[in-house]
Parts: structure tokens; sequence; C-alpha cells
């Protein structure tokens, strides 16, 4: 099977995440995180931290994705654009939700790297 590029393994992720298939965002964003130099490197970590998040969230450990989630949120607030703004304050939600045991899939934001990074 040919390598997937980083733009073919960065727009697979953001597809995988918005299905809530979590691992597998997780490892197709961990191929272009790989790929990625300077400042979009940190930032792409936040997102894949964000999918190791709810990928813990999946396998019953609230704990695990209670951690994960604020480690990303540290790399995502350092993003500077709107709908990544958006982004990182959904995920701050959510993180809020899981802390309080009122979390909902419903409120998962929808992954559109090609506007946040």
């Amino acid at each position: 099977m040919p390598e997937r590029s980083r733009a073919q393994n960065l727009r697979r992720g953001e597809l995988l995440f918005n299905r809530q298939k979590f691992f597998e965002s997780h490892e197709a964003l961990e191929e272009a995180w790989k790929k990625t130099q300077g400042p979009k490197k940190l930032l792409l970590q936040g997102f894949i931290q964000s999918a190791a998040a709810f990928h813990k969230l999946k396998l019953g450990s609230p704990e695990g994705a209670i951690k994960l989630l604020k480690r990303s949120l540290i790399k995502l607030e350092r993003g500077d654009s709107t709908p990544l703004a958006n982004f990182t304050r959904r995920i701050g939600q959510c993180l809020k939700d899981i802390e309080a045991g009122v979390f909902d899939w419903k409120t998962v934001p929808r992954m559109e790297l090609k506007r946040m990074i």
C-alpha cells in the first residue's frame, strides 16, 4: 500500500474524527504530525490528543479523557484562527461536561483542519 501524503493523512484524520472514529483519527493525524514542522506540529499534537481523549472516553476512562483534553487545550489555545478558537472553546466545554458527568457525544465539535491550521 502506498504511503499517504501529509495532506491525505490530515484529511483522513479529520473525516474519521467527524465520524467519531477517534482511534483511527488519532493514527492518521499522527502520521501527518510526523511530516509537520514548526508551530503547526504542536497545534497538530493538540488535535491528536483530542482524538485520543475521546477514544479513552469511549473505552470507559473519563479520567484518561480529562487528562488528555487538558493537555490538548494547552496546545490548541496557541492557535490564532477563529475556527480554531471555536473548536477549542467547544473542546473546553466537553472537558467541563465530562468532569461534571453530563457529557453528550452530540457536543463533540467538528474538526475542519483546513480552516484551523
